[in-house]
């Protein structure tokens, strides 16, 4: 029994990872698509239509790379195909931001100062997923087994959008606090961890090294976001201008 699972985590683990990621995403951003990108109630920036198509892309990249491996064995194929997978990670901290300060901007003419203070979270979620991406892409052919980490820290840093959006009844209300969904996030990349000690007996230095560093991100985030200090405040209105 333990042999079977230590096997199938050791081929599949990213692949099912990757499928479960993505329908995270789809699943949490379907509830709200239609009413923010095909009948919004007011006209939405144009780089909001192109970061979700380039989101929504590189979530189904991530499955097909880790399928060509896991399913199929092509390495070849995985790292050509790899060179899309970097050229759609290179705009998505781009379109993310610019879509996170154009809406904040919109909703902070109607009155919302939430969405002014939230913008932190948006910004922090770009600045992780860039900066694990980034080091994802220069370890690539150096060390394959802290890149697949890499990436899979990074799909998962990208897909707190998407927990934030699921309802109510499947992850707990948090009223005004973020903490909780970073929490959601940070059990998903436990899984890599506890991957890891079944089949490899050890942590990977990814998990000692990086992961404590995106839970103190975080932590900072979460405490501005909640505290919300003038310096910040009068930051995030000056980018939004």
């Amino acid at each position: 029994m333990v042999g079977g699972l230590r096997v199938f985590l050791a081929r599949y683990f990213y692949f099912a990872m990757a499928v479960l990621l993505t329908a995270i995403v789809f699943y949490g951003f379907s509830g709200t698509i239609q009413e923010n990108l095909f009948h919004p109630s007011f006209a939405r920036p144009r780089v909001l239509y192109v970061h979700a198509a380039v989101f929504g892309g590189w979530m189904v990249l991530l499955v097909v790379q880790t399928g060509l491996v896991a399913l199929f064995r092509k390495r070849r194929w995985h790292r050509w195909l790899g060179w899309l997978g970097v050229v759609l990670a290179c705009a998505m901290p781009v379109l993310g931001a610019w879509s996170a300060l154009r809406m904040t901007h919109l909703r902070y003419g109607f009155g919302d100062i939430d969405d002014v203070a939230f913008l932190i979270l948006a910004l922090n979620d770009m600045a992780a997923f860039a900066s694990l991406m980034l080091a994802a892409i220069l370890l690539r052919n150096r060390d394959s087994e802290a890149h697949k980490r890499l990436v899979l820290m990074a799909a998962c840093a990208i897909s707190v959008a998407a927990l934030t959006r699921v309802p109510p009844d499947i992850l707990p209300p948090v009223g005004t606090a973020a903490w909780p969904y970073y929490a959601y996030l940070d059990v998903l990349i436990a899984l890599g961890l506890l991957r890891d000690l079944v089949v490899m007996g050890r942590l990977h230095w990814v998990y000692a090294r990086v992961f404590p560093a995106v839970i103190a991100l975080q932590a900072v985030t979460n405490a501005i976001y909640m505290t919300r200090p003038k310096l910040w405040m009068d930051l995030a209105l000056w980018l939004i201008r």
